[in-house]
């Protein structure tokens, strides 16, 4: 009985050195990837790299006077909007966090979230594919701590996608319009208001699978925002025709999922957010200079109702 105890307890002694050993190496796998990827973005990456935007943006939140109206999503909010306009029209500070829809829904919110504060005014628009596939923007998400160097960036992303981008990894040189410097201070992007339309396919076709858990991550932050008096909607984000036309059968299946769990801003149609492909830049959610003046404007009507209402 004695030998037993005796084997038990040494094969618990035996688990116990194996967890820390585990433990251990996990510690130190982690820290010298952080290591690694720190010396390789000062190597490698430029301050002025697109989404080094991000740092001043973080900046704007937090020190922008309350109440403010808040715009998270994609590269449709600062490629398509101005905020400088929409704030003098709606009698608000607009702070256009908007920037890489490959970010991912759940970075957009979350890095969001802790600078919002009671009051505020919170407009969601992410582009179409942050509901669909399995989209958690890792990639996207590796190359903004490069620039950022926030541990926080670092977290999310998977350690098989840290090692596969060392590997792949192409050092890109900044160009306008995509560069830190292409933003104006309400965080819009306005390098190419000036520049003619570029030739692109807008064909590109949408996973056919709605992501719910991104839906649910949305719907979750909605309920937060409103138990904090906060206020947020959704708005659809602007589109290409040609685009549309191609993932309309998915894009009507994501607009009855949204509009079943999730507040939308009253007003916020679909089709009103279709516009002619001549209104795009250079992809099928970022405007040229007339297709921001008329998708700003559309802004102001929808949004300035629904502020005045919720301010009541």
């Amino acid at each position: 009985m004695a030998k037993v105890r005796l084997f038990m307890a040494g094969s618990e002694n035996g688990l116990i050195s194996l967890a820390r050993k585990i433990f251990l190496f996990c510690c130190i796998l982690f820290f010298s990837q952080t290591a690694l990827l720190y010396f390789y973005s000062c190597l490698h990456i430029t301050q002025n790299a697109y989404l080094a935007a991000q740092i001043d943006k973080i900046e704007l939140l937090r020190n922008t006077p309350s109440p403010r109206l808040i715009l998270i999503g994609g590269s449709n909010l600062p490629f398509s909007i101005d905020s400088i306009r929409l704030s003098q029209a709606l009698g608000l500070p607009v702070v256009n966090m908007g920037l890489h829809g490959g970010l991912g829904l759940k970075y957009m919110l979350d890095s969001a979230k802790p600078l919002i504060r009671k009051d505020d005014f919170v407009i969601v628009a992410p582009e179409y594919e942050n509901f669909v596939g399995e989209f958690d923007g890792s990639e996207t998400l590796l190359n903004l701590f490069l620039v950022t160097r926030d541990i926080n960036d670092l977290l999310t992303i998977k350690t098989a996608d840290i090692f596969r981008a060392i590997l792949d990894f192409k050092p890109v040189i900044p160009k306008a319009p995509y560069t830190r410097d292409s933003f104006n201070s309400s965080g819009d992007v306005i390098a190419h208001l000036s520049t003619a339309n570029i030739s692109f396919d807008p064909s590109t076709p949408l996973d056919p699978n709605l992501n719910y858990r991104s839906m649910d991550y949305l719907v979750d932050f909605m309920r937060e925002c409103e138990l904090k008096n906060i206020n947020a909607g959704y708005i659809f984000p602007c589109l290409m025709m040609t685009n549309y036309k191609i993932n309309s059968s998915i894009i009507a299946k994501m607009e009855t999922a949204l509009r079943q769990g999730i507040s939308v801003i009253p007003g916020s149609t679909l089709m009103e957010s279709i516009y002619a492909d001549n209104l795009f830049f250079d992809n099928r959610y970022h405007t040229n200079s007339e297709g921001r003046r008329i998708r700003t404007k559309y802004l102001i009507t929808i949004l300035g109702d629904w502020i005045k209402t919720r301010s009541k």
